[in-house]
């Protein structure tokens, strides 16, 4: 035996307990076990290797397996073909995980020397067996644990179970549970109690835990992800989240299937991370989306609630809670509340809690920046009763009533977002008047903001005054939205009349340090910028430039050229080649030209133009005049005239493209754009440190949006055309065409009606509407106008793989052909991402959403379509 190779199929306890009795023989042991940790197999000294390398090393293969649809007749005629010839085969596991007719065939072939069988597919076998018969194997009737000692031993393994059971312990031998190896189960145990203990922890931070749909889950672990089994962690966490709110018992054994039932999804992700690979996990993350938040800083940026949780000492710990890193135990009751980070709001807690006489037993706090939103985790021995953990969770919203009628959302964010604490706000209009709703970091900053709004006039002209008290409850952040100062549309109409002027608050103040007055002497939004100085107040002396000699134009020149405007330099431009022109003839022509430098042919929708430039203005010059009125086949006769010299006497490409760019509708639009979502992002990033600069971005970022609608005439009036002409090639085709340019025209028709709304010529509350209306039409063309464009790309690929069968080594007119498939399919993987991001900004007015309408989302999304639509429509 000493020096042979044992192969042992699962590694379990029985298989781990015969590679230790192996290694004592001097054997060399490997095993295959989809689900044993690797770190475990080399304790014992064995290598954990894939099922064929196992198969076809081992001089002795030991079988240790489960029966189970994978593992049934594993070992068949296609695995015994992999064997070592003269292998020995030992199974006391399962009958059914061995093909008995092709271990015949395998005995008979002298591929497998030996066969030692306690267990059958049939049992007891039948008497003409050819397997029990046959002379090279040995065979017991199912009897390898029925020695008096393993009779106990299992008596006692199985009693002890019981009692583990009934004491709510995890169990190794549950047959309808996760299967994890004992030794693997005690390692895991207190990763087991924290797995489920954030389960009941996620579940509290959500409001109506029945909402859950979706949960994600990211293990953090030093040792190969590959083996680190996630089954049972991942049974307790659904327990941890369902049995809450689940009228049944949920265990191990039905954790997955009521999971299922209750249509919770759960997705896993492994991490590998640079720790100590001494424990099997460095820390569990439950994130979960698409529900309301009733710890609103649970919530991170992209509306998910997240907490992560580790094992300390054997103690399973909370580690963070949304953006906020704290460190305490889940052990006992934790108090989780929201505060501002300033001096006295820990002893303000815990003087609530000593007045009710419970006793913290440990705290962390949270926070992301000094003198900033931050959360306090407390540990008490004693569960605090009701009316203690409203006193700590005072109430932080304010009730707001005489608002006008016609009152916007928006226009009540605009108000109040300069106030500190600001987190969130909604208007009711469902009663006969309209109602506002404010929720504040903390129950000072709201009381300081009731008192700062009372009385203060609102709108002049509907003689509107505001009155303020505190809220019975506080409001619920939707979707773990937190209200978003950046993401607020300065272009709603603002009030102006009344004052809004604001001396601060009153000494002593519940912010340190005070805050700066926020309001404008007439109305809440400050005045406009003054006009924006490029040379910031400094006198710049004019620069003298020199004008060019004068040179004498030929009388035979034609076209006659203003040379004042347009004064002649090195450069000579062609404006009137067809569209058939031949680039090789034309650069034959000039080429052969004295002092020929380079030449540009610009193709357009319409037409076609050429740039030719030459080493001075003589040489420019003399080919002007010689070749004026010259024929070109594959053009006809062509004029060209000296190029506009406002930039180094060389030709500049790119700025030659950017003209011609820019003199297209959808080109200036596509500039303007990119200054609209440029803004919004400066503003979303500056708003805290810079709100002066923030504000003048904002500013830019409503200029930018009321500027482009003024492109929507002539963009309705293109798909009109598009509809009137040819809106497909195939029926299917038109179909699809009629429904995307139809969807694009509701859009850009009632867009007019949404930008008069907003400047004031209709009426404003139309404005809501005609925003649903128009974003309604722009989502439902967009989505077919995707749909067209990857129908045209998937015939594009088929298209090009028929040409490249058909392509011969000198077939230029192929390779043509295939050039044009691949720009073709450019732009329409650009018209792709584009349409796809316009989609997201349209899908943010018809149902907000925790994506949609983050900033960063809308500004992105707004830079790419910006961005794809300048390459689509650049001069090539």
């Amino acid at each position: 035996m000493v020096g042979k190779t044992l192969a042992i199929m699962g590694f379990g306890k029985v298989g781990s307990e015969v590679a230790r009795r192996a290694k004592g023989l001097g054997m060399h042991v490997i095993a295959h076990d989809p689900y044993a940790a690797a770190d475990r197999a080399r304790g014992v000294g064995v290598e954990l290797v894939s099922f064929d390398q196992a198969v076809s090393t081992a001089d002795f293969i030991s079988l240790h397996m489960p029966l189970t649809p994978t593992t049934s007749k594993l070992f068949n005629d296609d695995t015994f073909s992999k064997v070592k010839k003269g292998v020995r085969i030992i199974n006391v596991a399962r009958g059914g995980v061995i093909d008995e007719e092709a271990l015949v065939r395998a005995l008979d072939a002298g591929v497998v020397a030996q066969a030692a069988l306690d267990v059958f597919t049939e049992e007891p076998p039948p008497k003409d067996s050819k397997l029990v018969q046959h002379e090279n194997v040995i065979v017991t009737p199912h009897l390898g644990a029925s020695t008096k000692e393993a009779q106990e031993g299992v008596a006692i393994e199985i009693a002890e179970a019981v009692v583990g059971a009934l004491n709510g312990e995890l169990s190794a031998t549950a047959v309808n549970a996760p299967m994890v190896p004992p030794e693997v189960l005690s390692e895991l145990a207190p990763y087991v109690t924290l797995a489920e203990k954030l389960g009941k922890l996620a579940m509290q931070l959500v409001a109506g835990g029945s909402g859950i749909k979706s949960v994600r889950v990211i293990y953090k672990t030093a040792r190969d992800p590959d083996d680190f089994d996630t089954r049972l962690l991942r049974a307790m966490i659904i327990k941890g989240i369902i049995e809450p709110i689940s009228a049944s018992i949920v265990n191990l054994v039905n954790a997955d299937f009521t999971a299922k039932q209750k249509g919770l999804r759960i997705s896993e992700e492994r991490v590998r991370v640079d720790t100590s690979p001494e424990f099997p996990v460095d820390s569990i993350e439950i994130r979960i989306s698409g529900v309301e938040s009733r710890f609103a800083s649970s919530v991170v940026e992209n509306g998910e609630v997240k907490i992560e949780g580790k094992v300390k000492y054997g103690v399973p710990h909370l580690r963070c809670v949304g953006n906020f890193d704290v460190d305490v135990s889940l052990e006992g009751n934790l108090i989780l509340c929201r505060q501002v980070d300033q001096p006295g709001m820990i002893g303000q807690v815990g003087n609530i809690l000593a007045s009710q006489n419970v006793n913290v037993s440990f705290m962390s706090v949270g926070r992301i920046a000094l003198k900033r939103k931050a959360i306090m985790a407390i540990g008490v021995d004693e569960e605090p009763n009701k009316d203690t953990l409203l006193k700590i969770g005072q109430v932080r919203t304010i009730f707001i009533t005489g608002l006008p009628d016609d009152v916007k959302e928006r226009e009540l964010q605009n108000l109040l977002r300069w106030l500190p604490g600001y987190e969130a706000s909604q208007v009711n209009s469902k009663g006969e008047k309209p109602m506002g709703f404010a929720l504040f970091a903390s129950a000072q900053q709201a009381i300081a903001a009731k008192d700062t709004l009372q009385n203060m006039v609102f709108d002049a002209d509907s003689k509107s005054v505001l009155h303020t008290e505190m809220a019975k409850k506080n409001l619920f952040v939707k979707r773990g939205i937190v209200a978003d100062s950046n993401a607020y549309d300065q272009s709603k109409r603002m009030r102006t009349g009344g004052d809004y002027s604001h001396a601060g608050y009153t000494s002593p103040s519940p912010f340190h340090p005070p805050p700066p007055p926020v309001w404008a002497h007439h109305g809440y939004m400050a005045p406009p910028p003054p006009p924006f100085d490029p040379y910031g107040g400094y006198p710049v002396p004019p620069v003298p430039m020199s004008a060019p000699a004068p040179v004498p134009a030929p009388s035979s020149y034609v076209p006659v050229q203003n040379t004042k405007d347009n004064p002649p330099c090195n450069t000579l431009f062609i404006g009137n080649l067809g569209e058939n022109i031949n680039e090789e003839e034309l650069r034959g022509l000039f080429s052969v030209q004295p002092g020929f430098k380079q030449m540009k042919i610009l193709r357009q929708e319409r037409h076609t133009v050429c740039f030719i430039e030459f080493e001075d203005l003589n040489t420019a010059t003399h080919v002007h005049h010689n070749l004026q009125g010259a024929v070109i086949p594959s053009s006809g006769i062509f004029k060209f005239v000296f190029a506009v010299d406002k930039q180094p006497r060389n030709i500049s490409k790119e700025v030659d493209k950017l003209v011609i760019f820019l003199a297209k509708r959808d080109g200036i639009d596509k500039l303007v754009k990119t200054f609209q979502y440029v803004s919004k992002l400066v503003h979303w990033h500056a708003e805290f440190t810079h709100p002066n600069m923030a504000q003048r971005f904002k500013q830019w970022e409503v200029a930018s949006g009321l500027s482009r609608k003024a492109f929507r005439t002539g963009r309705f009036l293109t798909g009109f055309n598009t509809l009137r002409r040819n809106p497909g090639a195939t029926p299917s085709f038109k179909f699809l065409g009629v429904l995307a340019n139809a969807g694009e025209m509701v859009y850009f028709f009632f867009d007019h009606f949404l930008w008069l709304s907003r400047i004031g010529t209709l009426d404003p509350k139309l404005a809501t509407k005609m925003s649903y209306i128009s974003a309604f039409g722009e989502s439902f063309g967009y989505i077919f106008f995707v749909v067209m464009d990857l129908i045209m790309l998937k015939k594009g690929v088929e298209k090009e793989r028929k040409l490249l069968k058909e392509k011969g080594s000198d077939d230029d007119e192929v390779s043509e052909s295939i050039k044009k498939i691949k720009v073709d399919r450019v732009m329409r993987l650009m018209s792709v991402a584009a349409n796809v991001a316009d989609l997201f900004i349209a899908l943010a007015e018809i149902e907000p959403n925790p994506f949609c309408n983050h900033v960063l989302t809308l500004g992105l999304s707004g830079l790419v379509s910006a961005w794809a639509g300048w390459y689509r429509n650049w001069p090539t």
